[in-house]
Formats: C-alpha cells, structure tokens, sequence
C-alpha cells in the first residue's frame, strides 16, 4: 500500500517513516530512520509476507493430502502444492526485484555509506550464485549508489570508505563470474567428450 507524501506529493510505500524522496517525516513518526532503514524495513516486509503465504499454502496442502488415502490423488496434490508454492517463491522475488531496482538512492554522505554497506552484502560472488538473477539486481543497484557518491560524495572524506567497500566487492564479482565461465566451458567439453565416447563405443 503506498501514501502521499505531504510534502512532494510523491507516492511512497507505507512502510517508510520518511521520504525517500525530499526526507520528509511520514505518518507522525519522527523522521529519524535513515534510507538504508527504510530499504531494510521494505525487504523485511516482503520476506514476511512471503514466509506467511508459503506457510499457510503448505498448511492447506498438508492438511489435504493427510486426508486423502487413495496414493494417486496425494501424489497429484503433492505436485499441486509443489507448483503453487513454486509460483508464490517467483511472485515475491519478481516483487523484490523491483523494490530493491525502484528504491531512491540517497544523497547525503552517512546513507550512502550504509546503504553501500547493506547492499553489497547482499552481493554473491561464489561461482554458482553469482550469476544468479536477484545478485544481478543487488550488483546493479550497488553501482547506482557508486554513481551517486561521484557525484555527492566526490570531496568527502568518506568517500574512500565507500569507494573501497564497491571496488572490494567488484572485483570478487568479476573473479566469481570468470570462475562460473570456466566451470560452464568445462562442463561442456567433458559433456562433448561423454557422448563421443558413448558414440563411438
């Protein structure tokens, strides 16, 4: 559910105590949560929203199928479960995507170092993860941040901080994806040389 701002007028998500986008304070609150607690707050809600319908999904399921004897129709309703708990899994990572794409990137200098902190922490860089579609989104948003503080940040001491925390994380990105071509290139050659194999014998 999203709320006007009162002073830009801009629509913003209810969990938020302040703007994101002029800092205004919301709802009565006092205003004192910071970007990076908002985004926190968002993701938070997202989780919950998401652990809560998954577990009343398997709740309903699991209730079926102990009272269903017949071992076809449990079998059908296992893959009905599996099915639609899969949907609502890729439902609330579609929603978290955008939110975590959407989000306005701070402008002062403490928020653009925690939000830098928070979400290059999220940031994978293992050889099978790293590649994996929701770390692309946390990348991307980790250089909107980098992009925000050349331009805010460039003079400040705290620059350094940030600039280190991105380039830390962007060169085990990059190494973690190399190591995922290779493994990829590998993979293919030993499946090419097992079917040659099997053909000629």
């Amino acid at each position: 559910m999203s709320i006007k701002c009162p002073e830009c007028g801009k629509e913003v998500n209810e969990v938020y105590t302040v703007c994101p986008w002029c800092g205004c304070p919301l709802g009565g609150k006092d205003g004192a949560s910071s970007a990076a607690e908002n985004f926190n707050l968002g993701i938070q809600k997202i989780n919950n929203e998401k652990t809560i319908e998954l577990s009343k999904k398997e709740d309903e399921f699991s209730e079926r199928i102990a009272n269903t004897k017949n071992d076809k129709k449990r079998e059908t309703l296992e893959e009905q479960r599996d099915e639609q708990l899969e949907r609502i899994e890729e439902r609330y990572d579609d929603k978290l995507e955008k939110f975590i794409s959407s989000f306005p990137v701070p402008s002062t200098t403490n928020d653009l170092v925690q939000f830098m902190s928070i979400v290059s922490s999220n940031v994978k860089t293992g050889t099978m993860s790293v590649t994996d579609e929701m770390n692309e989104v946390w990348f991307e948003k980790m250089k909107q941040i980098k992009s925000q503080a050349d331009i805010s940040m460039a003079h400040d001491e705290a620059y350094s901080k940030l600039l280190d925390i991105y380039n830390k994380k962007v060169d085990a990105y990059e190494a973690g994806k190399k190591r995922s071509y290779i493994v990829a290139i590998v993979m293919i050659i030993v499946c090419f040389l097992v079917l040659n194999w099997m053909f000629n014998n």
